[in-house]
């Protein structure tokens, strides 16, 4: 929902894009997802990078918990208004 599109289409490795989280490569996910993006590679934080990744880990038991994900440093930034997520996704429509 972030980037106006999923991480993937399919959770298999013949999905390329899933593929690179299964194999770890989460620089090459991140750079094809940040192609035409306002910004490029900075279009997702840091902060926003690393959760998601906590969240897709393989293996169920490495992943981040619900109290994790809620506690997680990008959870705690400051929510935009209605109107400013309102804005932001006229701009985006605007783009494609």
């Amino acid at each position: 929902m972030f980037a106006a599109h999923p991480a993937f289409a399919n959770a298999s490795p013949k999905d390329p894009h899933y593929k690179t989280l299964a194999m770890n490569k989460t620089a090459l996910f991140w750079k094809a997802h940040s192609r035409k993006k306002a910004g490029g590679e900075s279009f997702f934080s840091d902060d926003f990078k690393d959760l998601c990744e906590q969240i897709w880990k393989l293996d169920p038991n490495e992943r981040i918990t619900i109290d994790g994900i809620l506690s997680h440093p990008w959870m705690q930034e400051e929510t935009p208004s209605q109107v400013d997520i309102v804005k932001e996704f006229k701009i985006r429509n605007l783009k494609n």
